[in-house]
């Protein structure tokens, strides 16, 4: 079961004036080292959370997932998705209680 999923929009100014670590896919991923990261929200695209997570950093950690066809759960980070992401999970009516 899904723990913790956010709408993007609710997102707007929570951490307003933080530096944000946004981390995606690509080779450089594999190079990856808590030391390469600072303070600050962290977001994860896609399939870089897997990476992301198995640092163990204390930063809030989000993960940005583009669709629910491919996406990739998070274990610890807030998962992110638009309300269609959301509504193509197997408990889509877990985005319905997000869009009141």
């Amino acid at each position: 079961m899904i723990e913790q999923l956010t709408m993007i929009e609710q997102m707007c100014d929570l951490h307003q004036g933080e530096i944000c670590w946004i981390i995606g896919k690509g080779v450089s991923l594999d190079s990856l080292r808590p030391e390469h990261i600072g303070d600050g929200p962290i977001i994860a695209l896609n399939h870089a959370i897997i990476k992301v997570e198995e640092l163990e950093l204390e930063n809030e950690i989000y993960s940005l997932q583009a669709d629910g066809v491919h996406m990739v759960l998070p274990k610890r980070a807030i998962l992110l998705s638009t309300a269609e992401g959301l509504a193509a999970l197997p408990d889509y009516h877990l985005g319905a209680e997000l869009d009141r």
